[in-house]
């Protein structure tokens, strides 16, 4: 029998802003993304964050970036890859609980039940 799965697509996001504003606010961005390299630019007081993201936890990223850094940070993503969804789309035993995160073995069914809402 066949085990169906959802794909995901992955954005490379890039962010540059001030390197002191940018340290504690990077991980609540990334959501449950990557990043890949954080750098200063040399002779500057910029920084520059290199990330992978889920499409899903990246709508308002943008938004958020400009208000947390009072408009002093750029970000911009691109299209990278698409991955396959822990976890089983069709599996009715999960139990999924209105405005909360799911692990990633419950992912594929949540996106099936909530495919808008995103994630909390």
């Amino acid at each position: 029998m066949a085990t169906p799965r959802l794909m995901e697509p992955y954005y490379f996001r890039r962010s540059r802003s001030l390197w002191t504003a940018c340290l504690p606010w990077t991980a609540s961005w990334l959501g449950s993304g990557h990043m890949t390299q954080d750098t200063i630019i040399r002779g500057s007081p910029l920084y520059t964050i290199k990330a992978f993201i889920l499409a899903i936890d990246s709508s308002g990223v943008d938004t958020d970036l400009r208000t947390h850094m009072q408009g002093q940070a750029f970000s911009w993503s691109v299209f990278y890859h698409l991955q396959i969804v822990p976890g089983d789309p069709l599996d009715k035993s999960v139990i999924i609980w209105p405005l909360e995160s799911q692990s990633a073995p419950q992912l594929a069914h949540e996106f099936m039940i909530k495919p808008c809402a995103g994630r909390a």
